[in-house]
């Protein structure tokens, strides 16, 4: 009688046990938190016409990465490799975008890109460019001013 009731109660100690425990156990682990961060998350801004350039990521998680730009005819991104292509002047937002996985999470990231036109430079001589001097009577001096941030050239560059 004493060993029919311990294996009735362990049965039922059993079967509590298992009904109660078997939905609380996980089936897989939950994926991890992924993060992604560009080199320069600040606002970028290029001159047009001065070719492309990387703005590289890093961060956890091993999902694939892809990029993208909102505006595609300010900046074109290749896809798989985050290479920038300046197309028009204008501002547009760069995203990089990484894959989950069965260990992490997906996570995007973006930065502001401005492209620019360059800033043309304007010279102007004081008393304009059509001027008419004897030689041998003085030193004649031609005021210039104008816009820009080139280097002014050597003297020797403008032959007499």
């Amino acid at each position: 009688m004493m060993k029919q009731w311990i294996i009735e109660f362990g049965v039922l100690f059993l079967a509590f046990f298992y009904i109660g425990c078997q939905n609380t156990l996980p089936l897989a682990p939950e994926p991890l938190a992924s993060t992604i961060e560009f080199a320069d998350s600040t606002d970028i801004t290029k001159i047009l016409g001065n070719g492309t350039y990387m703005n590289t990521v890093s961060g956890v998680g091993d999902g694939a990465i892809s990029y993208s730009s909102e505006k595609p005819e300010i900046a074109t991104v290749d896809a798989s490799t985050g290479e920038v292509t300046l197309i028009g002047i204008g501002t547009t937002v760069i995203t990089a975008n990484k894959a989950s996985t069965d260990s992490f999470e997906a996570v995007s990231a973006n930065y502001t890109l401005t492209v620019k036109d360059k800033n043309l430079s304007t010279i102007v001589f004081a008393d304009g460019t059509d001027i008419t001097k004897m030689t041998g009577k003085s030193t004649y001096t031609n005021t210039v001013s104008g816009l820009g941030d080139g280097a002014w050239p050597d003297r020797s560059e403008f032959p007499l």
